[in-house]
């Protein structure tokens, strides 16, 4: 049979998605660097990064959080701005988040640009010499400003914050990153005075302190004259002396206790600090020492990895990880999740692994095995075009330039590698790993799960487990073990194709087996040489026949184990070598396989699918996940309020409690690995479609899904009820916060059946919602720092769904959820054609890129199958634009918000919130 391609799907495929170039660097006379990189293809589109090196670190005692309030107050008032310069972009259809945005941490700030399409970059340029050089820093906008900036601190009290900063001080101990978070204190956010700011304004915001990158479709030599023009005249200052970059390292061995009532973490690690300024050096002996380093800690990783299964009860793994905590001072350490009360244990085998590594050192078939992937990855770097796509340009230079390394090419870095990799010797490579694990400055740091209480692990515990691992004769260290390569049996029956069914405008087939599968094809050159694989079936966890828990479980384990009578490190070392990943996902009423491989391994693929169908039992790894689930049922009857959240909401939401998510503890104990094996039987009996995307001939994929697809016997479809939110006006307050603040959510749907150029509609409006609840609740209000709107068409439920996210202060909380209401009550009178316009501008943009991604075609396969039934929504693609108007726009807003089906969720905090109680909406507005 024979294709014919429709031209849109012929110009996709022509679509480049990588473009050459080499940056272009520069300096100014008065010390500002500048990078550009001319990328044409994607026309119009620019990003600018301007990089100012200074961060909280370089605060006085005085300047608490100061670095971070000037970041925002320079989007205020300039001289040649003295409204604003966020006002200015505004008015210039600059949006926050998308066309502009800042970031400061520890050691700098960074503006990012990415203004919109075929904006003069004469614009942008003039913005940022404002806001850089000519920003007035005023009280009055401080005063402003600071209720923003306290929104976003309040918005960052959560556990993993707070977990993060317990983290980040123990190991930066005696440093100045400790004093306090890069956005401040909440007192020093109220009480800042302007002068401050101006300080440090005066100070670090100078062009010899700078470092600009442009990158996109920009004329090289126009664009120098610019920067020449914008930035040349500012005057460079001395700047001060920085000694402060590095923790002050010593003789000292620290034990340092982490713990937080919501942190459900259970670890113990051993940290080792020190500096390695001679590794940071810009010479060849800085890359051979970056090598040695790199080699190092990947031989570390492996040995550590090879001991896991020799691990004693009650760890469970054992991690290696290097960061930065200076310029160039590090920690190394050795991590290990464990139960809550066996932190000595964990950190006894953490001891009993760097004993051993001294006792056995690494070996010379190590060494060469891990040169041979680096050589491997040279030989491919050789090949490299340097041909990346925008993004990966970006992050490229970000991570070189803008991070102050030197940028060189694939092949330059090949060149510069391969003669250092011949040098590097065992004796180096061990003495190398010693040198971590003699270091002076030692810290242990061990965290229980929320309040749990455990006996302290004091220094002289520490010193003694040492030693007792120090003298401790041990076994050799697991060896890698040497895997051959197993074949699955020939499959020597197979059924018929009893149907088909053509659809040559979307290039389409249909399949219909003799089992009663069924098989689309779409046969596209998007494709290029692989196949995009994604299946579907009943078998969802609340499927007739299926247990909640129990078909979770069973589908999780039977892709844990081996067919056959395989062992689990032959198929992956199958999988390996075959270039095959296959990954399940199970839902309320869905069972979906995905995969993508080249179109040689296909035949591969169904082969292992196949074998998961027929050919695996559960035979192992009951007992871990009993175990898992024992862990997880104890934590959640001791995490009480956790657990009254849960049940709080989901009675709001669905109207019930579920008591089936999780199994008793007599029912898991109960459980078998046949129990499980009858559930997945269950699963494997449901009729299956297969989604295949790929540019294979037709005689091919019918052959393939003869011999592999069609015996795989099938019996009805399971039906299966989706628990739906439920209707009506509803709100709910639960008072567990920490933090003076309340988490607001939002939801709301109507019912509306789905159709594509609705969803589009629905999804371009979310955007334009998002903007007006940030100019109301952010920009007039100064209520929230930032907040999250989703909406869509749900083609599951047939309704068009809202949700809206924000934090608030609890004083502010009920007029903030009135002030979202009325925007989202009158969305639609304050839709304008520039928004609409400005929408699809975006869309036509995206969906170019969209189009050239086989995964987002296999996506929309699917999805008309499901709702039509056929692939007709690929050719109605074409009109989706056209329905993208004001009008349309307008209407299809009225029916992001239904103030009749609307639920509130207020997670509050302990000591002020008001105790859990259902209130109607109506009641209270």
């Amino acid at each position: 049979m024979r294709f014919f391609f429709s031209f849109f799907l012929l110009s996709i495929a022509l679509l480049a998605n990588a473009e050459i170039s080499h940056p272009i660097q520069g300096k100014l006379n008065n010390g500002l660097r500048y990078t550009l990189l001319p990328l044409h293809q994607e026309k119009g589109h620019i990003e600018i990064r301007m990089k100012v090196n200074a961060g909280a670190i370089d605060e006085t005692d005085e300047q608490t959080g100061v670095a971070h309030m000037v970041e925002h107050i320079v989007f205020r008032a300039s001289e040649k701005y003295p409204q604003g310069v966020m006002p200015y972009l505004h008015s210039n259809k600059w949006q926050r988040g998308q066309h502009y945005n800042a970031v400061t941490n520890n050691d700098s700030t960074t503006y990012m640009f990415a203004p919109p399409l075929n904006t003069d970059l004469n614009q942008s340029l003039d913005v940022l010499s404002q806001m850089l050089f000519h920003a007035r820093i005023t009280q009055q906008d401080l005063n402003d400003e600071r209720k923003i900036i306290l929104e976003e601190w309040r918005q960052g009290q959560g556990v993993g914050e707070r977990m993060n900063r317990l983290r980040t001080n123990s190991v930066r101990v005696d440093s100045r990153y400790t004093r306090s978070p890069v956005i401040g204190t909440q007192d020093s956010i109220m009480q800042m005075h302007a002068k401050n700011l101006q300080n440090f304004y005066r100070t670090w915001y100078v062009p010899n302190n700078m470092q600009l990158l442009i990158v996109g479709d920009i004329e090289v030599k126009k664009t120098q004259q610019l920067i020449q023009r914008y930035f040349a005249g500012m005057k460079p200052s001395t700047l001060p002396q920085r000694d402060y970059y590095e923790p002050t390292l010593s003789d000292t061995l620290r034990t340092i206790q982490l713990q937080d009532p919501q942190s459900g973490v259970s670890q113990i690690a051993y940290i080792v600090r020190f500096n390695e300024k001679e590794i940071r050096e810009q010479t060849e002996q800085g890359r051979f020492l970056r090598l040695l380093d790199r080699i190092a800690l990947s031989l570390l990783t492996q040995r550590l990895r090879h001991q896991q299964e020799n691990l004693p009860t009650g760890v469970k793994s054992l991690v290696v990880r290097k960061s930065d905590i200076g310029k160039t001072t590090v920690a190394l350490g050795i991590f290990t999740s464990v139960d809550e009360h066996s932190h000595q244990q964990g950190l006894q085998a953490i001891f009993s692994e760097i004993a051993r590594l001294k006792q056995y050192p690494i070996t010379e078939p190590e060494l060469i095995k891990q040169k041979a992937t680096i050589q491997a990855q040279i030989d491919q770097a050789r090949e490299n075009k340097e041909d990346r796509n925008f993004a990966k340009w970006i992050q490229v230079l970000q991570e070189t330039i803008l991070a102050d390394k030197p940028y060189y090419s694939q092949a330059e870095i090949a060149d510069l590698t391969e003669p250092l990799l011949q040098k590097i010797t065992l004796e180096q490579v061990n003495q190398h790993i010693l040198n971590w694990f003699t270091q002076k400055d030692r810290i242990v740091q061990y965290q229980a799960p929320r309040l749990t209480k455990i006996a302290p692990i004091t220094s002289e515990i520490v010193v003694n487990l040492q030693a007792n691992a120090d003298k401790t004769a041990l076994s050799a260290p697991q060896q890698e073990k040497q895997i051959k390569l197993k074949t699955f049996p020939m499959l020597t029956q197979t059924g018929e194709i009893v149907a088909e069914k053509n659809y040559p405008e979307q290039n389409v087939i249909y399949f219909t087996l003799s089992n009663g599968d069924k098989v689309v094809w779409l046969k596209s050159a998007v494709a290029k040489d692989s196949t995009y694989l994604q299946t579907q079936s009943s078998a969802g966890f609340q499927a007739e026949g299926l247990g909640y828990w129990q078909s979770q479980m069973a589908s999780q384990l039977v892709m844990q184990n081996a067919p056959l009578d395989w062992q689990e490190n032959e198929l992956e070392y199958w999988k390996n070598q075959h270039k095959i990943n296959l990954f399940t996902k199970q839902d309320e009423q869905n069972l979906s396989f995905s995969a993508v491989v080249k179109n040689q391994h296909l035949a591969d693929l169904l082969r292992l699918y196949y074998a998961y169908q027929m050919e695996t039992q559960v035979r192992q790894g009951l007992d871990d996940v009993k175990q898992q689930m024992i862990r997880q049922l104890d934590l959640q009857q001791k995490d009480t309020l956790e657990n009254q959240r849960v049940k709080a909401l989901t009675q709001l939401r669905y109207g019930v409690e579920r008591h089936d998510i999780l199994p008793t503890l007599t029912e898991l104990n109960q459980l078998t690995e046949q129990d499980l094996n009858q559930q997945w039987q269950t699963i494997v009996n449901a009729p299956t479609t297969y989604y295949v995307v790929n540019n294979m001939e037709y005689d091919q994929v019918k052959n393939l899904i003869r011999q592999y697809l069609t015996t795989i016997p099938r019996q009805k479809a399971l039906p299966s009820q989706k628990t739906l939110p439920l209707g009506g006006t509803d709100i709910r307050y639960f008072a567990m916060n920490i933090a003076p603040k309340d988490d607001v959510q939002l939801w709301t749907f109507n019912p509306h059946q789905w159709q594509g150029k609705d969803a589009v509609l629905v999804s371009l409006l979310q955007s334009i919602a998002t903007q007006k609840l940030k100019l109301s609740l952010r920009d007039e209000h100064l209520g929230v720092y930032s907040l999250r709107f989703e909406s869509k068409l749900n083609p599951e439920t047939q309704r068009i769904e809202s949700e809206l996210r924000f934090t608030a202060n609890p004083e502010k909380t009920d007029h903030l959820i009135k002030l979202a209401q009325n925007v989202l009550q009158h969305l639609a009178d304050h839709i304008v054609l520039a928004d609409v316009n400005e929408s699809k501008k975006k869309f036509l943009q995206k969906e170019k890129e969209r189009l050239t991604s086989p995964q987002t075609w296999l996506t929309r396969l699917v999805l008309s199958d499901n709702q039509f039934n056929t692939p007709q929504y690929l050719t109605e693609l074409n009109q989706l634009a056209e329905n993208i108007t004001l009008e349309n726009s307008r209407e299809m807003a009225k029916q992001l918000y239904n103030p009749a089906n609307m639920k509130v969720f207020v997670v509050t905090q302990k000591e002020n919130a008001l105790s859990y109680k259902a209130t109607k909406i109506s009641e209270k507005y």
